[in-house]
């Protein structure tokens, strides 16, 4: 019998538990259906994985150099001048609606949800198993040390 190495056992244990977690809460939020559903579906080759990896880093590379003086002096003069004529409520409404779609993105299901409050709701939900979850694995670790 081979011994499955760390990531495949890290891996096992992650989906295990997100399988736990999912099915402990039950029917009423989508975030469990939305984790479920990834979770069945999950069956992408692993070198597509690595790929995947590949160009994250390539694109935050890129940015990363862009935004430390790449543009030249031009472009920051640029986001100044837009940057002054903007109000500070629009500035403020398009910094929500930033942070409403990576938060969207975090949250397993967030995609469907239309309005902002549904999105906070299940926000707290599914904290509130992350942590648990997180509780739990801990508690597991320690008694198995």
């Amino acid at each position: 019998m081979m011994m499955a190495s760390l990531h495949e056992r890290k891996r096992a244990i992650k989906s295990s538990a997100d399988i736990a977690m999912a099915t402990a809460r039950g029917a009423g939020a989508r975030w469990p259906r939305a984790i479920l559903a990834a979770l069945s579906s999950s069956s992408s080759p692993p070198g597509k994985a690595r790929r995947c990896k590949r160009i994250v880093r390539r694109c935050l590379r890129a940015r990363r150099s862009s935004r430390d003086g790449g543009g030249g002096a031009g472009a920051s003069s640029l986001a100044r001048s837009t940057a002054a004529m903007m109000s500070s409520g629009d500035m403020a409404r398009r910094l929500v609606r930033k942070r409403t779609k990576v938060l969207r993105k975090m949250i397993p299901g967030g995609e469907l949800l239309l309005d902002e409050v549904s999105l906070l709701h299940e926000a707290m939900d599914y904290v509130a198993h992350l942590h648990a979850q997180v509780d739990v694995l801990r508690r597991i670790s320690n008694a198995m040390q």
